[in-house]
């Protein structure tokens, strides 16, 4: 579902957050959670983000769930605020760094840094070196799929202080050994892009729709793009299975780079279509339904028309990704109460 605080929670718990209400996070009956975060039993654990962690009680489902993490946000980093969001993502990953080098090199840790610089209102600091707003055609950035030169210039911003961090980071003792992974807790619905398949706008998949990369040039010498089905409940399987740890997975997530797994979907909560509804996407089709199981529509990604229904012509796929989504919406619902630590 769209929404940086069900993200986080997603991120920690392994869970779908399915409240219907605010977010899960904010529901004090549900703040006690599992979380694989916890496998990391030798690492230091660490969450830097440029606003309060109080929003959307972020503070309290990290610190009741992870009772040795160490949690930064604006009142303890010694930068000044920009907007909103707290202190600009350009000082956030400066604050990150000098923490990260503080460590000792013989002690491994993990750590969040929580961006905001393509969230609104499209801050630009005036101290960022080598970068100036430059700006563009209206027509070419709608066709690109930005709404406007603010956006446009916010994600070139963040593009290059990501660039910027890196370019300090990789001299540093901790570079060699950590392993990087950047991914969008969401995206948006603005302006069709043309470069998308006409499904990516018609069903409103680009909400949904987001990059997800893991980095490190030492241990990852070749390079692969592949165009699974994978889901942000599938992050910290991933990063468990990467760096070599044990755990029991109780979550609703899967390590992507276990090669057993096949035939994957991905679940969302479809709130920004007319209908709102819950859905699964496969790797060629979209079904969706309303909550109590009614409405049932099946679209294929890959056609020009993807918002004809074609239930009727797959029944078999329909009667599939019918029942596992019925599967994954009541067994998230039941776990967000029923999974504490």
């Amino acid at each position: 579902m769209v929404g940086t605080a069900r993200s986080v929670f997603g991120l920690v718990t392994g869970l779908h957050d399915v409240a219907s209400v605010e977010t899960a996070s904010s529901n004090p009956r549900i703040v006690d959670q599992y979380s694989l975060i916890n496998a990391l039993a030798e690492y230091e654990k660490h969450y830097f983000l440029g606003g309060s962690a109080s929003w959307r009680n972020i503070r309290g489902l990290l610190n009741n769930n992870i009772p040795d993490i160490q949690i930064r946000d604006q009142d303890d980093l010694d930068y000044p605020r920009l907007d909103v969001w707290g202190i600009s993502d350009h000082d956030l990953f400066k604050a990150a760094h000098e923490k990260f080098q503080s460590i000792d090199p013989d002690q491994p840790f993990f750590a969040v840094i929580q961006t905001a610089s393509n969230h609104k209102p499209y801050s630009i600091p005036g101290e960022v070196a080598n970068f100036e707003i430059r700006p563009e055609v209206e027509d070419v950035l709608n066709s690109a799929g930005f709404k406007s030169q603010g956006q446009y210039n916010a994600m070139r911003l963040l593009d290059h202080v990501v660039g910027e961090y890196f370019s300090y980071a990789e001299k540093a003792d901790y570079f060699e050994n950590t392993i990087f992974l950047f991914f969008g807790d969401h995206g948006t619905s603005d302006p069709r892009a043309e470069h998308m398949p006409p499904a990516d706008f018609e069903l409103k998949l680009r909400s949904y729709n987001v990059p997800f990369i893991i980095y490190n040039p030492h241990r990852i010498t070749e390079g692969l793009i592949r165009s699974d089905i994978a889901q942000l409940v599938d992050l910290m399987p991933t990063i468990c299975g990467l760096v070599g740890v044990s755990y029991e997975n109780r979550t609703m997530g899967r390590d992507l780079l276990d090669t057993e797994f096949n035939e994957a979907v991905a679940f969302i909560v479809n709130k920004k279509m007319a209908n709102p509804h819950i859905a699964v996407v496969g790797q060629d089709y979209y079904l969706s339904m309303q909550k109590d199981g009614s409405d049932i529509r099946l679209h294929r990604l890959g056609s020009k028309n993807p918002l004809v229904d074609v239930k009727e012509i797959y029944p078999e796929i329909t009667d599939n990704y019918s029942w596992r989504l019925k599967g994954i919406y009541e067994t998230a619902k039941y776990m967000l109460y029923n999974n504490q630590k």
